[in-house]
């Protein structure tokens, strides 16, 4: 930013701040400009709760293909999915989950939709 590297000195700060070397003043400014903020976190709650947003979702939409930012009733529909896609692609999916969303209508690899 106007010939700063903004980046490496972010990070330096970050590293320093971890480290315990960070000036308080300097850590509080960077804090309440969210810095330091943590990242938020995934609520998944459980597999079932999960696919009754799933159902919710398809009934509204017409589909499962859940865009990945897709937040259902303050949860992140979209990222569970995701990751389940993922588990499924690497083979570490749980088989009776994967029958559920096969039910569902969820398809695995869009190259297979018909």
């Amino acid at each position: 930013e106007d010939g700063y590297f903004l980046g490496p000195w972010l990070d330096k700060q970050k590293k320093a701040a971890e480290a315990g070397t960070l000036d308080a003043a300097k850590r509080n400014q960077l804090e309440e400009l969210g810095v330091f903020a943590a990242p938020s976190k995934v609520e998944y709650s459980t597999f079932d709760v999960m696919m009754d947003l799933l159902t919710t979702y398809k009934a509204r939409v017409g589909n499962t293909f859940v865009p990945k930012t897709h937040v259902e009733d303050g949860h992140r529909l979209g990222i569970w999915l995701n990751e389940l896609r993922k588990a499924e692609k690497y083979g570490t999916i749980d088989e009776s989950e994967k029958e559920k969303l096969l039910e569902a209508g969820v398809i695995f690899h869009r190259d297979r939709v018909a």
